[in-house]
């Protein structure tokens, strides 16, 4: 397939292929947007799902993929969108890599702080602690953090805000 270029004879071919790595090479070589959509968007395996969200640049089907089962197809999405109301409806999605992919995405710091200060996982606040510009803020919310790898960002993060290079 990586060594063809007819699309035709590629997706003929070997858009049936039992090997989810050669569906998903079909989708990485076809320009046909609503082609890949209709053929793979319910592909069985998550990296041929995934191979579709990142080829799509239409924001509502790659949106249409918000529910799959699969955290890195979601993952996946969230990286591709850039409208940023669905990108927080991803707020409370239950994987971790996903969160800090909403955080790394949004621009609107108080609603990044005000959405996950609180977050379970110490990934996503250290992610908080990154983006925030607010030397108060970060230090009254986080330097008392359980984790210490939070504590010690807010430490760094303070040097870096106040350094005048």
């Amino acid at each position: 397939v990586e060594k063809l270029s007819d699309e035709k004879l590629i997706f003929d071919t070997f858009k049936d292929d039992e090997e989810p790595y050669v569906r998903e090479a079909v989708v990485e070589k076809l320009s046909d947007e609503k082609l890949i959509f209709d053929t793979f968007k319910d592909d069985v395996a998550w990296i041929v799902r995934k191979a579709v969200v990142e080829k799509l640049s239409d924001e509502k089907l790659i949106y249409s993929f918000k529910d799959d089962k699969y955290w890195g197809v979601r993952k996946a999405v969230v990286e591709k969108l850039s409208d940023e109301k669905l990108i927080y409806s991803f707020k409370d999605d239950e994987d971790i890599d996903v969160r800090l992919a909403v955080v790394e995405k949004l621009s609107d710091e108080k609603l990044i702080f005000n959405t996950f200060k609180d977050d379970e996982h110490w990934r996503v606040r250290l992610a908080v602690v990154n983006k925030l510009s607010d030397e108060k803020l970060i230090f009254d919310t986080f330097k008392d953090d359980v984790d210490l790898d939070i504590r010690i960002a807010v430490i760094k993060k303070l040097e870096e805000l106040r350094s005048p290079y």
